[in-house]
C-alpha cells in the first residue's frame, strides 16, 4: 500500500518539525551524564514526511541525523540498546552504562513507514497516571520519545476547561464541580460514560493540572511531537435544560449502571456558544496553539443515538470544529461498535483518523472504518488485569502487513 499524498500533506502542515537542540541535549544528560550528553553531535536533514535517523561515528564523537527532535532521541535510544547494552523501560534500566560513550561502528539507519506513532488510551490516566507530578511525567515523556512517539493523548487540564466553561455558561462554581467526576475517573467522563462519580476536587487542583497539562504540552511541541486533545462535540449536564431551555438535548442513559451525562445537538441555539467558550478555555493551556488533533467519541460503549441523523451530527461536529481549527483532524477510538460509518463519512478525507484499539482481531475488513486513515493498536492491559500474555510475533509482524495490503488504509501504529 502506498499512503496518500493527502494523508502525508497534513502530518507535515500539523506536525512540526521542531529542533530544540538544548532540549534533546537536556534529555540526553537526564537519562546518560555529562560524559555522553558531550559525545553527541546533532545534523539536522530533510525528510519526505516519514520520520527517520541515522547514527554514526564523526571525528570521535557520536553523530545523529534527523529531521526533528523526536528521530534524535530515537536514535539516541538506538544508540543505548545497540551499542552500549543500555535498555531504558516506561518503568525500569536494564543494564550498565558504559563509563566511557563506545564508538558507533556499523552505522544505525532507522525510517519508519507509519506517518504516526501514537500513545496512550483515555483509561490509562485514570488507572495509572491520575495523580502524577510533573518530576514523574518527565521521566514518561522521556521515555516517549525515546521509543520514537510523535502523536500523544494528553487530556489533562480537560476537568479545568470544563470547570471554566460551565461557569462562562452560567453555571455555578458548585455547579460546575458537581457534574465533574473525581480525578481518578476523569477519562470515563471525557468518554461519555459517567457524570459526577466522586466528584469534587479543590480550586488550587484545576490550576495546577492546567499547569501541568500546559508543561507536558510545551515539552512534546519541543521535540516536534503533537498532542491530542478532547474536543467538545455536545457533552453537557444532565440539567443543561433548566439553563437552555430551548437546547436540544438528547439523554443517553446509562454506562454500567451509571448515569451518562447528556449530548447536545449541534443544532441548537447555544451550541456556537459553548463551543467557542470550551476551545477559548483549552488555547489558554500553554502550547494548545501547536495542537491540531481532537479527539472526540460519542455514543462510546452504547449512548443513544435512536433519532439522531449521524451523518449530519457529524457534519455540524467538523464544520464547527474547522471553523475553530482550519488544521483540525478528529481522531475516533475504534473501540466495540465505534465510531459510526456514518459519522466518518462526514469528516473529509484524512481529516478523520480512527486508532483501532482492537486491531490484533479487526484489521482485515477491506471496508474498515469506512475508508478512512487508521493507526494500528493494542490494548494489553485492561482494568483489573495483572497477566501478561499475547502472541508476540504477530503484533510485530501483522501491523506491517497492513502496510503491504492495497485495501488496507493504515498510516500508523499505537500502544
Amino acid at each position: 500500500m502506498r499512503i496518500k499524498d493527502t494523508y502525508i500533506d497534513i502530518k507535515k502542515q500539523n506536525m512540526s518539525a521542531c529542533v530544540d537542540t538544548a532540549e534533546i541535549y537536556a534529555l540526553i544528560k537526564r537519562v546518560t551524564n555529562d560524559a555522553y550528553c558531550d559525545n553527541v553531535v546533532l545534523e539536522i536533514a530533510c525528510d519526505d514526511g516519514f520520520d527517520f535517523f541515522e547514527v554514526s561515528d564523526k571525528d570521535g564523537k557520536v553523530l545523529i541525523r534527523s529531521s526533528n527532535g523526536v528521530g534524535f532521541a530515537a536514535g539516541f535510544n538506538a544508540y543505548l540498546k545497540e551499542r552500549c547494552g543500555y535498555s531504558i523501560g516506561a518503568m525500569t534500566t536494564v543494564g550498565k552504562l558504559p563509563k566511557t560513550p563506545p564508538s558507533v561502528g556499523e552505522p544505525i539507519k532507522r525510517k519508519s513507514e507509519f506517518l504516526y506513532r501514537y500513545f496512550f488510551n483515555y483509561c490509562t490516566f485514570s488507572y495509572t497516571y491520575a495523580f502524577d507530578t510533573w518530576e514523574e511525567w518527565e521521566r514518561t515523556i522521556d521515555y516517549l520519545l525515546l521509543s520514537g512517539y510523535n502523536l500523544i493523548l494528553n487530556p489533562i487540564g480537560s476537568e479545568t476547561v470544563w470547570r471554566n466553561t460551565l461557569i462562562r455558561m452560567g453555571y455555578t462554581e458548585k455547579e460546575a464541580d458537581s457534574f465533574l467526576c473525581g480525578p481518578a475517573f476523569y477519562a470515563w467522563q471525557l468518554m461519555m460514560n459517567m457524570t459526577g462519580w466522586a466528584g469534587g476536587a479543590p480550586k488550587w487542583w484545576y490550576d495546577e493540572r492546567a499547569l501541568l497539562a500546559g508543561k507536558i504540552n510545551k515539552r512534546l511541541h519541543s521535540f516536534g511531537a503533537s498532542t491530542v486533545v478532547p474536543a467538545f462535540i455536545g457533552m453537557v449536564p444532565d440539567n443543561f435544560a433548566v439553563h437552555y431551555p430551548n437546547a436540544n438535548i438528547i439523554d443517553q442513559g446509562l454506562w454500567c449502571e451509571m448515569k451518562r451525562p447528556s449530548l447536545m445537538m449541534p443544532d441548537s441555539d447555544c451550541f456556537d456558544k459553548m463551543a467557542d467558550i470550551y476551545f477559548e478555555e483549552s488555547k489558554r493551556i500553554d502550547g494548545a496553539e501547536y495542537m491540531h488533533y481532537y479527539s472526540a467519541d460519542p455514543f462510546h460503549e452504547g449512548g443513544i443515538t435512536e433519532g439522531v441523523d449521524l451523518n449530519e451530527y457529524a457534519t455540524r461536529i467538523f464544520a464547527k470544529m474547522s471553523s475553530l481549527d482550519k488544521d483540525a483532524v478528529w481522531m475516533f477510538q475504534g473501540w466495540t461498535n465505534s465510531p459510526k460509518p456514518e459519522m466518518i463519512a462526514a469528516v473529509p478525507d484524512g481529516r478523520a483518523i480512527i486508532t483501532n484499539l482492537g486491531s490484533g482481531n479487526n484489521y482485515k475488513n477491506e471496508n474498515l472504518y469506512a475508508g478512512a486513515p487508521w493507526c494500528y493498536c493494542e490494548v494489553f492491559c485492561f482494568g483489573g488485569q495483572y497477566n501478561f500474555q499475547g502472541n508476540a510475533q504477530s503484533i510485530l509482524e501483522t501491523p506491517y502487513e497492513c502496510l503491504n495490503d492495497e485495501d488496507s488504509n493504515v498510516i500508523g501504529m499505537g500502544f
